[in-house]
């Protein structure tokens, strides 16, 4: 089975919003927030969160998901659909546990770029009105 990818997924129209919730120009736009902040973190530490002891290389073209539009589709992919790790790791062919690997390591920095760009879905109701007076409302919106 091939492994699921960006451009295969935004081929077909409708296929990246049904798959994520963002439409092509949403997802480009969280891509260009969620991209530096992945290579911030990857220069830091391994995908197992050890410290990285010299310089990351360049990311290899069989790595299980190769460019930041593969990592952010993964990781929109697993929230909005809540699948099982054994199905992501399925979608896009790796093993189980380099899925809990790429889960563990991309969820933080997916918050951290939400937080960066104003977009980190409301905690309380407090904080949801007054996002939602403001110009223009959030890309996400989640009340307790």
């Amino acid at each position: 089975m091939a492994r699921l990818t960006f451009t295969d997924v935004i081929r077909v129209r409708g296929r990246l919003a049904a798959l994520t919730g963002l439409e092509p120009d949403e997802f480009q736009s969280l891509l260009t927030v969620f991209s530096p902040v992945v290579d911030r973190q990857r220069q830091k530490a391994t995908l197992e969160g050890n410290v990285r002891q010299r310089k990351r290389e360049i990311a290899a073209a069989n790595a299980s998901l190769p460019s930041h539009a593969d990592q952010l589709l993964f990781v929109l992919i697993f929230l909005k659909q809540n699948l099982s790790q054994e199905m992501l790791a399925t979608l896009f062919d790796m093993s189980q546990n380099k899925v809990h690997y790429w889960l563990y390591a991309l969820l933080p920095m997916l918050k951290e770029a939400l937080s960066c760009s104003g977009d980190l879905p409301a905690r309380s109701k407090e904080a949801f009105l007054q996002l939602w007076e403001e110009d223009t409302p959030p890309l996400f919106v989640t009340t307790v």
